[in-house]
């Protein structure tokens, strides 16, 4: 601006211009402001990086973090979006997705207010990506919960042997084959996947302490160890603030926002996912004949392609299997 005024007075040869104070700001009515935004991000089915989409009949539904990063992000740096509630529906997934969706929130809490409101399941990493808010609100009967981390795969070792086939791996460093399917874990590379768990663990009831306010790590873990909560039990708990619906959580972030309690409120659901992110997720695996299948068979199938989504990486899990198969 000192450099523009510079200028101007040089083409105007006038070294004492002066620039007229601007008027003051006169109000507009209110039918003329625009209305009050606020964010409803939702994070439904399991949470794994890359970005959300459905696999064909119902088989899998998933959260991306890079999704859901883009999506936080662009309403806490959006002028119009005066708070985010995040509407939760997801029973966990990637250790690593959820750690990527909790450090978006936690960035976002400093900035404007979060509120996060669980559907009928937030467990696990579903959880993990709600401690850091601001205020939490679940159903009564939602399952949350669910504080754990676990790490697994499917030895085909035995397989291979009885059908002929013959497995050769080239690898540098002792634990670069650490979930090659083809073989069991060696004791070491056992030992190696337990600090790994353990790491996490410590900082998922780290996160929680911090989020939740909590005294001490000791009273974190006395609630968590994997135990499953209903949103009731999670109040009592110190897990939850309050049990509600999505529209209390709103009304919960309209006052933390401070906006007029009479002013016009609108909702703007975030993020869309379109077709072709589902045809980008979806490639590279055999989708299931359009069958009637058990729910618990869907629901360890689920699990299954997650892990096998997650083999570039540690596929350390923070997933808690639908309530069906838990019956």
């Amino acid at each position: 601006a000192d450099e523009l005024l510079d200028r101007a007075k040089e083409q105007a040869g006038k070294p004492r211009a002066t620039i007229r104070e601007p008027l003051d700001e006169v109000a507009a009515p209110g039918h003329w402001r625009p209305p009050w935004s606020i964010a409803v991000i939702h994070v439904d089915g399991l949470i794994n990086t890359g970005s959300s989409g459905r696999l064909p009949f119902g088989l899998l539904e998933v959260a991306g973090s890079d999704t859901l990063v883009k999506a936080i992000r662009k309403a806490r740096e959006s002028r119009d979006i005066s708070a985010i509630v995040l509407r939760v529906d997801s029973p966990g997934g990637s250790a690593f997705a959820s750690e990527e969706i909790w450090r978006e929130v936690q960035l976002t809490r400093g900035e404007k207010p979060v509120v996060v409101s669980m559907a009928s399941l937030a467990a696990s990493g579903g959880y993990y990506v709600s401690c850091a808010a601001d205020h939490i609100v679940a159903n009564p009967s939602t399952l949350t919960g669910s504080i754990g981390v676990y790490s697994g795969k499917v030895s085909l070792a035995g397989l291979y042997d009885k059908i002929g086939i013959t497995s050769y791996h080239l690898q540098r460093g002792e634990h670069a084959g650490l979930y090659d399917l083809a073989e069991p874990w060696s004791p070491s590379e056992y030992r190696a996947v337990e600090r790994i768990v353990d790491h996490l663990y410590a900082d998922f009831i780290g996160h929680v302490r911090d989020g939740r306010g909590m005294d001490s790590i000791d009273q974190v873990d006395e609630v968590a160890r994997g135990r499953v909560w209903t949103g009731a039990q999670a109040l009592d708990a110190g897990l939850v603030d309050e049990t509600g619906g999505l529209m209390r959580a709103v009304e919960v972030a309209r006052e933390m926002s401070r906006i007029p309690p009479n002013a016009p409120v609108e909702l703007v659901h975030m993020p869309r996912v379109g077709w072709l992110a589902s045809l980008e997720l979806g490639k590279g695996f055999v989708a299931l004949p359009d069958l009637p299948l058990p729910e618990e068979l869907r629901a360890t199938l689920s699990g299954m392609v997650l892990m096998e989504m997650q083999r570039e990486r540690t596929p350390a899990m923070m997933w808690m299997p639908e309530s069906e198969a838990l019956e």
